[in-house]
């Protein structure tokens, strides 16, 4: 009997999902951008830009990790937490990103904003895992969509402005794989950004 009783919750516990697992200490992750590479490089003076904070959709801009259900509800991954407010875990994963890849001292910081040329602006629609079925037992695909302006500080010109977005599915329904897609949909798109805003600067 002891060992029946065993067996059916090793069964219950390895059909939770992520939904419904629950720790009073949450894990806390983070993003990290791709690593700094060859750049972008120009051939004149290089403007100033700095990386506005963007702005979040309703709804997603929380330490939860965002899940959106089949029945279009919203809910989070139990247990699991961003490692700060969304809205500043992407302002810095965007800094470090367009530092990495733009000419050392041509990204400045935040509080150095009224010395920069141009903003970049990014507006944050999606950034939700997504199941299909209803009791999220599946591995979900990871929806990242922003809409990003470049914009001249001096006369308020928009220079460029674009819809990017980013579906990757995750390899497991585990807390590890689906951020692993979260940042791979995040790398895939901001150096799209960048690439995109200053490919052809150079």
């Amino acid at each position: 009997m002891k060992n029946l009783y065993l067996l059916v919750l090793t069964l219950i516990l390895a059909g939770c999902s992520v939904l419904e697992r629950s720790e009073k200490v949450p894990s806390l992750y983070v993003l990290k951008p791709a690593p700094a590479s060859v750049g972008i490089a120009f051939d004149g003076p290089v403007p100033e830009i700095a990386i506005r904070k963007p702005e979040i959709e309703p709804g997603l801009n929380t330490e939860k990790i965002a899940v959106l259900k089949a029945d279009r509800t919203l809910d989070f991954i139990s247990g699991a937490r961003w490692a700060g407010q969304l809205e500043d875990v992407l302002a810095s994963f965007l800094q470090a990103s367009y530092e990495n890849k733009l000419p050392l001292n041509s990204v400045v910081e935040e509080g150095y904003q009224s010395a920069a040329d141009w903003d970049v602006v990014t507006t944050v629609r999606d950034f939700q895992a997504e199941y299909s079925g209803y009791e999220a037992s599946e591995p979900p695909v990871i929806r990242v969509t922003f809409l990003m302006t470049l914009r001249d500080r001096n006369n308020g010109k928009t220079l460029n402005k674009l819809v990017l977005s980013r579906v990757v599915p995750a390899q497991a329904n585990t807390e590890t794989d689906i951020i692993s897609a979260f940042e791979q949909a995040l790398r895939e798109v901001t150096q799209e950004s960048i690439q995109h805003f200053f490919g052809g600067l150079n």
